[in-house]
């Protein structure tokens, strides 16, 4: 297909959305992906048409993914890692709440008719920290059931197991309730045992009072599916975003929309080790077991790029475009001068960019100091190839 007649560069897009400019780019969207489903949804709609073909080669949550579907595109979209893999898978196909729910009291049952959860001390004294032997008993049940099969798992239990990997850990209300299942912590990154010891002893914080992980699961699953639309259903696959044209095979797409890892920043196996250790993982190895390529000097960055870079254009129509959400890391690099470096090594033309200088409030910025002041700015690049 043709693009659309009306693409409109991307100051124009941002203008035109006042309440886009005046979030700064910048909903609070809990566990989400690097960039906001409202800015995905507005690159889409900007830059396809409605019989179009998208990918993300670096999934994450999915965000791309959804807002794709929701839009009536046909959607692909792979990752390396076996969190985006439940989330993103979850996020690709359409569920009932009715079969939700069925399942869940199914699994309550199940669990209330063991007369013993055998769970390893050792891994309780560590993980007591986190959660009461209540909770942690029915974590273990569903970690036995369903987190350690994430390969395996119809869309049913794939949708239970990523709503209970949203709601692992996260903030206590006041009245001590809670959506989530841990002490007060944050909801995107796990804070070291020794740092939430000592918080919880300073602040004196409790448990939260209703411990029912089931209630929990099928609350979250009334939120998330309480209009049950049916979008147009995605495909996701594992796979090494650097081999991306590989993945699959014969597909030519309109628009890949994507935010490839930064630089040296946010280890994202590391802040996500208690989803990860629900999925069957150690959390002392998890980092080595899934290998992500996420932690690079400046060197290896530009070369881990322009790879990628070279491996999407062979996924990309002659008219079609690419389309990433990347960062300027505070003291490392800005992209501008990195792509001055890396652009004669790649097939790809520079069409447009737009940069958001206030990025203060995305989830690489609030988890922690490292990450909290690598990127204050973010680019949104638009490529087109290089006519051969």
């Amino acid at each position: 297909m043709e693009l659309q007649k009306h693409i409109l560069p991307l100051a124009v897009i941002f203008q035109k959305d006042e309440s886009f400019v005046k979030n700064k780019m910048h909903e609070i969207c809990p566990y989400t992906a690097m960039f906001p489903p409202r800015l995905a949804n507005l690159l889409i709609q900007n830059f396809t048409d409605a019989d179009a073909e998208i990918y993300d080669p670096f999934s994450g949550r999915g965000t791309t993914l959804l807002q794709a579907r929701i839009l009536g595109r046909r959607c692909y979209a792979s990752d390396l890692n076996p969190l985006s893999y439940v989330l993103s898978k979850s996020k690709s196909q359409n569920v009932l709440f009715r079969v939700i729910e069925n399942r869940l009291k199914e699994l309550e049952s199940e669990y209330h008719d063991c007369s013993d959860i055998k769970y390893e001390l050792d891994d309780y004294e560590y993980m007591k920290t986190y959660y009461s032997l209540n909770v942690y008993k029915q974590l273990i049940f569903i970690k036995n059931k369903l987190g350690k099969k994430w390969k395996e798992n119809d869309n049913t239990d794939n949708f239970i197991l990523s709503l209970l990997l949203g709601i692992m850990h996260g903030p206590t209300r006041k009245n001590g309730t809670s959506m989530f299942l841990s002490i007060q912590m944050s909801n995107t990154t796990v804070m070291s045992k020794k740092y939430v010891d000592k918080y919880v002893n300073i602040h004196n914080l409790k448990f939260p009072t209703n411990e029912n992980l089931f209630e929990k699961i099928l609350y979250k699953a009334l939120k998330s599916l309480k209009n049950e639309n049916k979008y147009v259903k995605a495909v996701f696959k594992i796979g090494n975003a650097l081999e991306c044209n590989t993945i699959f095979k014969n597909k030519k797409f309109d628009l890949i929309l994507t935010s490839p890892p930064y630089l040296n920043v946010f280890n994202y196996t590391k802040e996500n080790w208690i989803r990860l250790w629900m999925l069957g993982f150690d959390r002392q190895t998890c980092s080595r077991e899934i290998k992500l390529d996420d932690n690079h000097k400046y060197q290896e960055y530009k070369r881990f790029l322009i790879n990628f870079l070279n491996s999407a254009t062979k996924s990309l129509k002659q008219t079609g475009r690419l389309v990433l959400i990347i960062g300027d890391v505070e003291g490392k690099y800005c992209f501008k001068q990195l792509w001055s470096e890396i652009k004669s090594y790649t097939n790809l033309y520079l069409m447009d960019s737009y940069q958001d200088k206030n990025a203060s409030f995305k989830s690489t910025r609030k988890n922690g100091t490292r990450a909290g002041h690598a990127t204050r700015i973010d680019n949104i690049c638009v490529f087109k190839r290089i006519k051969q």
